[in-house]
C-alpha cells in the first residue's frame, strides 16, 4: 500500500523549502529531492533589508552599495544595499527548521488518482491530497504535460575563486561572444570571489556541457587565482499554459514565478512563499483541489503587472539577445535612474510600472522591436502594455504607440487594441 501524506512537495531548492517549512506547521508534508538537502550548486545575491525581515544574517558572505551592468557602448550603477548569500546555510537551517518528511528520490511521474495524486519516484510510490511542483527548470512534469507556453533559460556556470582581491561590488561585463555571454563576479569573502557566466538559451540543456571550456578563458583574467568549487545551474523563466492541474500547483521555477533577470528567483520566493502557503492552507482547509480552484492562487500570489512588465522584458531579451539590445537594456536603466532598483528587486508600484513602460519603450522602440519578434510576441507586447498602461490618459497610450509604429503594416492591430475605426 502506497505512503500517504497530505502534501507532496517536489524539489528542496528555496521554492520547496520556504513552502514546505511553513505548510509542515499545518500538514503532514513529504519533500522529495533528488540530490543532497541543503545543497546548491549556485549562490545568489539579496537586498540587506530582506536579510533583517527574513533573518539570513548567518547566510551574508558580503555586502556592496550598487550593482554595475556594463556594455562595450554603455554602462549603469544601480545604487542599493545588496547582501550575497551562501544558499547552502540558508537550505539546510531551512530543512532543520521543518517539520516534513525528506527523502532521497527522483520523481518521475505524477498522475491524478480518483481525487488525489500518486507520485512515482526511482525508489517507491507515494499518496497524497496535493502535489506542488518546485522542481525548478529541470521538472520532469511541465515538460511531459505539455505545460510549457513559452520559456526561455539563463545557463549559469563559473566557480568560486580564492587568492585575489575581490570586486568591491556586483557586476555585470558583456564576454564579447557570438552568444553574448555575460560574467558576473562578485566579493564571497576575504580573498574571495564567485565568478560566473552566463548565457541566454533557447532550450533547457546542461551549463557544464556548454560553458565549461568558456569559463577557462576567465580564469586566465585573474592569474594567481584558484578555482576550488564550480557553480553552475540553469534559471528558467516564462509562461505556463496552466498554473495548477487537478491535485496539482507549480511554484518556483517550474512555475515560472522566476522574474527575467539573474538572481530574482530566490528573492521571489523569499516575497512570495508565505502567501502561497497561506493560499495553500485554505484550500486544502476547504477541500477545493480541482484545477479550477487551484488555478486562482498564482494570480492572488503574484503582482499581475509586475509579471505583465517582467514578459514584455522577457520577450524583448529573448529575441534581441545581441550586445545591441543590451545596450538598449542598460540605455533603459540609466533612463531610470535612482528608481531601476526595483525592477531587479521586483518592487513595483503602479506609478513606477508607468515610468518604467515608457522608459522602456523609448529606449526599445517599438519599430525596432517589431523587425526582432515574431508578429504573435509583438502582439503581446503591445496589449499587454496596453493593459498596464490603461490608467492613462487614452490619448497618451495612443500617441506613444502610434508616434513609434506609424507606417508599418500591423497598425491594424494597434486600432484595433485602442478601438479606433
Amino acid at each position: 500500500m502506497n505512503q500517504k501524506f497530505d502534501i507532496i512537495i517536489g524539489g528542496a531548492g528555496p521554492a520547496g523549502l520556504l513552502l514546505s517549512k511553513e505548510l509542515s506547521k499545518y500538514f503532514d508534508v513529504l519533500v522529495l529531492e533528488k540530490e543532497n538537502v541543503g545543497k546548491s550548486h549556485i549562490t545568489c545575491y539579496t537586498y540587506q533589508d530582506r536579510v533583517k525581515k527574513y533573518k539570513m544574517h548567518d547566510a551574508v558572505m558580503s555586502t556592496c552599495d550598487k550593482i554595475e551592468f556594463r556594455t562595450i557602448y554603455n554602462h549603469h550603477f544601480m545604487i542599493d544595499k545588496c547582501a550575497i548569500i551562501d544558499k547552502n546555510i540558508l537550505l539546510s537551517r531551512w530543512a532543520e527548521d521543518n517539520n516534513s518528511e525528506f527523502s532521497q528520490e527522483n520523481i518521475s511521474d505524477v498522475r491524478h488518482y480518483e481525487g488525489s495524486v500518486r507520485v512515482i519516484t526511482n525508489k517507491s510510490e507515494y499518496e497524497a491530497d496535493l502535489f506542488i511542483d518546485c522542481m525548478g527548470a529541470n521538472s520532469p512534469l511541465i515538460w511531459k504535460k505539455n505545460l510549457v507556453k513559452f520559456f526561455k533559460v539563463w545557463s549559469c556556470y563559473g566557480g568560486s575563486l580564492t587568492n585575489l582581491n575581490p570586486p568591491d561590488h556586483l557586476q555585470f561585463f558583456p564576454m564579447n561572444d557570438k552568444y553574448n555571454t555575460y560574467l558576473m563576479h562578485y566579493n564571497f569573502g576575504p580573498s574571495r570571489m564567485h565568478a560566473v557566466l552566463f548565457r541566454n538559451l533557447a532550450e533547457n540543456t546542461n551549463p557544464v556541457d556548454i560553458m565549461s571550456s568558456q569559463f577557462k578563458s576567465v580564469m586566465k583574467r585573474f592569474p594567481g587565482a584558484k578555482c576550488e568549487e564550480i557553480l553552475f545551474g540553469n534559471i528558467m523563466t516564462g509562461a505556463l499554459k496552466k498554473t495548477a492541474l487537478d491535485n496539482m500547483l507549480f511554484y518556483g521555477d517550474s512555475g515560472m514565478f522566476t522574474p527575467s533577470a539573474c538572481g530574482m528567483g530566490f528573492n521571489q520566493c523569499l516575497q512570495t512563499h508565505q502567501k502561497m502557503s497561506k493560499e495553500v492552507k485554505q484550500h486544502m482547509d476547504s477541500n477545493q483541489l480541482s484545477e479550477k480552484k487551484l488555478a486562482q492562487i498564482t494570480p492572488n500570489v503574484l503582482n499581475q503587472n509586475a509579471m505583465d512588465f517582467m514578459q514584455i522584458v522577457n520577450k524583448v531579451g529573448f529575441y534581441n539577445n545581441t550586445q545591441e539590445g543590451w545596450k538598449n537594456g542598460v540605455d533603459w536603466l540609466n533612463e531610470m535612474g535612482r528608481d531601476s532598483k526595483y525592477w531587479m528587486r521586483n518592487e513595483f508600484s503602479a506609478e513606477w510600472g508607468k515610468k518604467a513602460l515608457k522608459a522602456f519603450f523609448k529606449t526599445n522602440a517599438l519599430v525596432d522591436i517589431a523587425k526582432t519578434v515574431p508578429a504573435s510576441e509583438y502582439y503581446f507586447i503591445v496589449k499587454t502594455a496596453s493593459r498596464i498602461l490603461k490608467n492613462f490618459a487614452v490619448y497618451e497610450a495612443k500617441d506613444l504607440f502610434y508616434r513609434q509604429r506609424k507606417g508599418l503594416a500591423d497598425r491594424k492591430i494597434l486600432r484595433g487594441l485602442f478601438g479606433d475605426k
